[in-house]
This record gives C-alpha cells, structure tokens and sequence, in this order.
C-alpha cells in the first residue's frame, strides 16, 4: 500500500481514516526483505541480522538430508551442462518437466523444510530460510525481545494466525484472513490481531503497481476493510485499527538474465557450480559465494568489471552496505551482492521463471517515493494528525504504545 493508493475515489473508507486518524504518510522500509522483523522488534537487518528471506546455510538446511536429493542434484548437473549442446529452447523444456517432477518427489517427504521455489535442486542443501527459520512466537526467534515476547511477558495476549510467515502452514485467502481475526474476537479478547492483506502485492507484481487491476483491487479491498473494522466494532467497541503498508511497489521497466551471463562468465573461467561457487537469485539482487581460491580470483574480478552486470545494476561495497543498514561480512548473504538499478528485474530468478514475469516489484533502493509505504492509526481514542514519514522499524514504537508497553 502506498500512500498516492488512498483517494476518495478508489479507498473511500481508508481515506475516512486518513483525515480522521493519524496518518504517517510514507513508511521507509530497509532495503531487503526482512520487513516483518523490523515491524515485531524495530530492529534493522544491520541489527537483527536478517535482510534476505533466504540465506546460505549448508549446515542447517532441511534439505542436507533430504533422500535422493543427490541424484536429481546429479542429473540436474549434467543437463546444465548438456545446455550448450542441446540449446536454449530444448534445455528450457526439458528442464520445465524435469523440476516438476523434482518439485512434486520433495512435497512427498514429510519436513523437507521450506518451500523448494524454483532454486536448482543440487542449491537446496546450501539454504535455509533467515527470519522465518524459527517461528516468530518462540522466544528464541530474534535478539531481543519482540513484541510478541513483550506482551506475553506482560500477561498480554495476541492472535497469530491470520498473519505470514514461510514457515507457516497455508491460511487461505485475504477474506479467510480476515474472518479468522473476527471468530476469534467473538471467544477470545486478546490485545492484538497481526493480519496480512496480500492482495495489492500480488496484483501489483502481476499487472503492476498503475493498472487499472490495481484500481479494481483497491475499491475490492477497501470495501473488505470498512465490513471487518464494521463487524469488529460490534465485538470490541473502544478497538484500535493500524493499517501499514510495510512497502511500495515500483513499475518494471526492463528485465534481465543475470543468470545467463552469470553463467557465461563461469563457464569461459572452466568453474564448476557447488565445487567452485554458488549462488541466489532474488527479483533484484544476486548473491555469489566463492568456495575456492579459483572462483575467488576469476569470477570476483570478471563480476565487478563485467560492463553487462554494471549497467544494469550495482555492487554492494561496504559504504553501500553501511548506508543501505546491510550485515556486512555476513555470509549468510554472499562474498558478492549484486543489487539491480530501479525497474529492472531478475528474470528467471529462484523465485519466478515461465513466459509471465512480474510487472511490479520491490526490494530496490528505498529512498524512491513509489518503493515507500504508508501508515494510518484509526480508532475512537486516536487524535487526528498528519506525518511526513515513519522508519518501517520504527512501527514497533507505535504498536509499544498502543498495547501499553
């Protein structure tokens, strides 16, 4: 959600809200992925450690024991390697059906961990899941106490399962969401509902942050919203309503395949994936981990030069991982983090691959006003004010004060 979405037009009850609440116009998210952690501790990924959804973890992956993972990762190998022989247009569809059935064995076994995506099946023992390796609710979860942890320990209670996580089991649509928040409130009175609304991320990503799609989603959702907040009054009269857009969306301009060019330059410097380097794709950003001396010293170097690489996106030196609050030195991230310039997308990535990219997308350099969310706080108790902007992290203060923390 951001802040040029609310208008009479399309968000009539939202922008009710806005005049009548206290609105923080822009929320500025850090850069990465990590949204939900500063949102529970008001930590940035600098702090918390957590900036990618995904990380390398060798030693921890659910998949390090997976059965039979070796041989698919065998013959995976060896048709990456059959690719220059048999061509781009054979390769892609026999690689297609190859996956699934890949993707289908895995499901199969109980606790193989996170979902596979689209990661190359000899990858998925490199990673792990980051924020979402250990369930939010355990004590354990993050540095300091979140607040989750801050209401418990002040006899508090919340209801969880009508947000997101990776490692949560499915929980339906934005509707099912919603209704799950009210049957609970009819039996329960717990001092915070946590609720994710995921439709205006997914029509953004599909037909872009300016479609008319996106439109039709706005009036959609904010009629949804003015009936729950309607309906939740009726249980809980004195009831306070915080809706945050945690992050913007910006359009996609270009796209590009950072894998194939990643993968040019390995192959004129005689690499071998897993024995001399690995490596993610997110929509915007590529990570590398060097794990020889080889790769270390041809591929470090062709990367930074490569003119492809840098006129389409940047690499992350310790400045910009300073200024962007990235762990720097964490390996759970990569020696190499190449970051896309604004629009442009990684395509295929881990993540996404097929004829329909993505249109919309975030994740890039978030002092950009489109990739920038916002914030309204609506209840009978809230004085009406306007704000230019609030840190991301900076929303574990407000909840703070609103549960009387």
């Amino acid at each position: 959600m951001r802040e040029d979405y609310i208008s009479e037009e399309n968000t009539p009850f939202l922008n009710s809200c806005r005049k009548d609440g206290l609105h923080y116009k822009r929320v500025i998210p850090s850069f990465g992925y990590c949204e939900r952690t500063e949102i529970l501790t008001g930590l940035k990924p600098n702090e918390s450690g957590y900036f990618t959804a995904i990380g390398y973890d060798p030693v921890g992956s659910p998949y390090r024991k997976l059965p039979y993972l070796k041989y698919l990762s065998f013959l995976e190998l060896n048709l990456i390697k059959a690719r220059r022989f048999i061509g781009n247009r054979l390769y892609n569809y026999v690689y297609k059906y190859f996956r699934g059935m890949c993707s289908r064995l895995i499901r199969k076994y109980p606790n193989s961990g996170f979902r596979d995506y689209k990661i190359p099946i000899s990858l998925l023992s490199e990673f792990n899941l980051t924020e979402d390796r250990v369930d939010h609710r355990d004590s354990s979860a993050f540095s300091k106490p979140s607040i989750l942890k801050l209401l418990e320990d002040n006899n508090k209670s919340y209801f969880y399962d009508s947000f997101t996580a990776l490692n949560m089991e499915p929980n339906g649509t934005d509707d099912n969401r919603l209704a799950m928040s009210l049957e609970r409130a009819t039996t329960t009175r717990d001092n915070l509902h946590l609720i994710y609304i995921s439709i205006l991320d997914t029509i953004g990503h599909k037909f872009g942050p300016d479609s008319d799609e996106m439109n039709e989603a706005l009036q959609n959702i904010d009629k949804k919203l003015c009936n729950y907040v309607t309906s939740f009054n009726r249980i809980v009269p004195d009831a306070t309503y915080i809706f945050l857009g945690d992050h913007g969306m910006e359009p996609v301009k270009q796209r590009f395949d950072a894998e194939s060019e990643l993968m040019n330059l390995v192959e004129s410097s005689k690499l071998k994936l897993k024995e001399d380097f690995i490596y993610f794709l997110d929509s915007t950003m590529m990570r590398v981990w060097f794990k020889s001396r080889k790769a270390e010293e041809n591929l470090l170097n062709r990367l930074t030069s490569s003119e492809i690489f840098l006129k389409f996106g940047i690499f992350v030196d310790e400045n910009l991982a300073n200024r962007y609050q990235i762990p720097w030195k964490d390996r759970r991230y990569g020696d190499l983090i190449w970051q896309a310039k604004l629009g442009v997308l990684i395509y295929p990535d881990f993540f996404h691959k097929g004829r329909d990219p993505h249109k919309g997308m975030h994740g890039y350099d978030v002092s950009s006003l489109a990739s920038q969310g916002t914030c309204i706080i609506a209840g009978n108790n809230v004085k009406q004010s306007t704000k230019h902007s609030i840190p991301l992290c900076g929303v574990f203060g407000l909840l703070k004060t609103e549960l009387n923390l």
